[in-house]
């Protein structure tokens, strides 16, 4: 999933970026690229309940407007 990601990244201009990779089973990862003091490529979204994000992720995506951020792919 995070080479999905990572190869969608790089043909995007947009930043922030937040890019959402759907599989199958209603599972998808969320990854973030282009935040402020946050490495390209980390985790912001899961379809894990259970799953704990780092503070600066959660606050930055907070921050953002998801709408113009957000780009969905499915594979």
């Amino acid at each position: 999933m995070r080479r999905v990601a990572d190869e969608y990244a790089t043909l995007c201009d947009k930043r922030p970026l937040i890019v959402k990779v759907n599989e199958h089973g209603g599972w998808s990862l969320s990854y973030l690229y282009g935040a402020p003091g946050i490495d390209d490529g980390t985790i912001c979204g899961t379809a894990n309940d259970a799953a704990c994000l780092p503070q600066a992720v959660i606050e930055f995506v907070k921050s953002v407007n998801a709408v113009a951020t957000i780009e969905d792919i499915s594979r």
